[in-house]
């Protein structure tokens, strides 16, 4: 009975850490870095629709029009976020951006991966989304097979009787170049949550996911300063607030 209720209490502090993982090799190692440093890398550009594709991007052939349904949808998001203590903060200390889904925009990723594989026929595979397309700075391993490039991770957190784990699985086809990025959430309170994100990717470089990166950020700029202008209205209010408080 005593060993029986020292693994129990060895499992509960376990179990009790701020995550546990079904795959702890996902941190690159420095050795593999260097060579990933030195690695020539294949670019991707990557749309989540046809409707709003990378050329069109490119092209600058995609419209955001500051109608009445867009400035309803930024008003609704800002009274939506401003709820939150924190983002609060952030606004009045001009430190806030316009959320991406408050915006009629589809998504748009780049990818960045290493032709040096290492000893388990891992590469380095970094990409990044929308605002941050150029920054190409979330970087894993990826299991290098005949058809794909796959990756998977499992982490599970206890916060006080509440235990959730959280799984992703990301698969780019080495064939068709069509990217899947799955996030699934499993909770003993909040059931299960899925996160699908699938893109069609196309050959690409450098320079050229540098200029979608400026083209989506330039797309963004009426529809940010909409964003601005009730920050600016949220600020003075509570300027107005600390003066009458004032003594």
């Amino acid at each position: 009975m005593r060993i029986l209720a020292t693994l129990l209490a060895l499992f509960s502090l376990s179990i009790n850490a701020d995550y546990w993982s079904e795959n702890p090799k996902q941190i690159i190692s420095s050795e593999d870095k260097s060579q990933f440093i030195i690695s020539d890398s294949i670019f991707l550009s990557c749309e989540s629709s046809p409707k709003q594709s990378v050329k069109d991007l490119l092209e600058n052939n995609i419209k955001l029009e500051l109608n009445r349904k867009q400035k309803r949808a930024i008003k609704k998001g800002f009274d939506n976020d401003v709820k939150s203590k924190k983002n609060k903060q952030e606004m009045l200390d001009g430190k806030s951006q316009l959320p991406i889904q408050y915006v009629y925009l589809y998504n748009f990723a780049a990818i960045k991966i290493s032709k040096f594989s290492n000893s388990e026929n891992k590469v380095e595979f970094c990409s990044s989304w929308n605002k941050n397309l150029n920054e190409l700075k979330n970087c894993k391993y990826f299991e290098k097979t005949n058809n794909t490039f796959e990756y998977s991770y499992t982490s599970g957190v206890l916060d006080g009787s509440i235990f959730s784990t959280k799984t992703i699985n990301k698969i780019l086809n080495r064939e068709t170049l069509k990217y899947n990025d799955l996030e699934e959430t499993n909770s003993t309170y909040g059931g299960q949550r899925y996160n699908n994100y699938k893109f069609q990717c196309h050959l690409s470089d450098q320079e050229e996911i540098n200029i979608l990166h400026k083209n989506f950020i330039n797309l963004l700029t009426p529809l940010q300063k909409e964003w601005d202008k009730h920050i600016d209205e949220l600020v003075e209010q509570d300027n107005e607030i600390r003066d009458k408080n004032k003594i």
